[in-house]
């Protein structure tokens, strides 16, 4: 079996509109694996309190993720997508949905 490390630097676009397209431009970047809030993404929390886990930044609404990488030949072979700690996620390939 190939495997394919995608953790690293990916693009990213956060959407408090929740369009249902796919977005034109990525303009932030993150490191994954990590969270939006730890890589400084969506607005302060005025809410965090001492003693309280509670994100520096808070975003509600849709976060799009896109890296570009090479697959080689993926014809007529089983593929899976591991992915930790998601929501409600949808895939695209190519700009396809999977």
């Amino acid at each position: 079996m190939q495997k394919i490390d995608l953790s690293g630097l990916w693009r990213t676009y956060l959407d408090a509109d929740k369009l249902d397209a796919l977005p034109v431009i990525y303009p932030d970047e993150i490191h994954l694996p990590g969270t939006t809030s730890a890589a400084g993404l969506g607005p302060e929390n005025p809410a965090r309190e001492t003693y309280f886990l509670t994100d520096a930044h808070k975003f509600e609404g849709y976060a799009w993720f896109m890296r570009t990488f090479e697959s080689g030949d993926w014809q007529n072979m089983q593929v899976e997508l591991t992915l930790e700690r998601t929501r409600k996620t949808t895939v695209f390939l190519d700009g396809k949905e999977v």
